[in-house]
């Protein structure tokens, strides 16, 4: 009889370590699923980023070679309204990128910001001078790798474009 008892009482505590254990695998995959999705965020947000700046940089090269042109003044309000509305569009991916991204990416993406709102300045005002932020944008790459948990490109590895 005794042996029943016992035999009963190990049943039930095998029985509750093995729901512990489905439990505890269900919570970590639920984490895992979880952090990967983060990460999938955060990279989308990178990439908007990367993409929205491409097209500031080209609205701003657009603006140069308007004026450079010397196009009437109706080509260069409408240049000079793109270049407003580009800037809110890379205002609006900053502020995605601010809201979701650790500290490190955001001060790095702000470099990009002011390196492009500097050349968006200079174009507006009429300066035509060629200009590149592959270097910022480098470094700023770098930076979102880390954060992704790649490592780092070498700052003298092919150029992105």
């Amino acid at each position: 009889m005794a042996s029943d008892w016992i035999a009963n009482l190990i049943t039930a505590v095998m029985g509750l370590a093995g729901i512990s254990a489905a439990v505890w695998v269900s919570d970590r995959d639920k984490r895992s699923r979880t952090e990967d999705a983060l990460i999938d965020e955060r990279r989308r947000t990178y990439v908007n980023l990367f993409a929205c700046a491409d097209r500031f940089v080209g609205v701003i090269r657009h603006v140069r070679s308007v004026r450079r042109r010397g196009a009437d003044d109706g080509a260069l309000e409408d240049a000079l309204g793109r270049l407003s509305d580009m800037r809110q569009e890379f205002n609006t991916a900053m502020y995605e990128l601010a809201l979701s991204c650790p500290q490190t990416v955001i001060v790095a993406a702000e470099e990009l910001r002011e390196g492009l709102r500097e050349r968006a300045d200079r174009a507006a005002h009429g300066e035509c001078e060629d200009f590149s932020v592959r270097d910022i944008r480098r470094r700023l790459l770098n930076v979102m790798r880390v954060d992704l948990g790649y490592p780092a490109l070498p700052l003298d590895a092919a150029p992105l474009h």
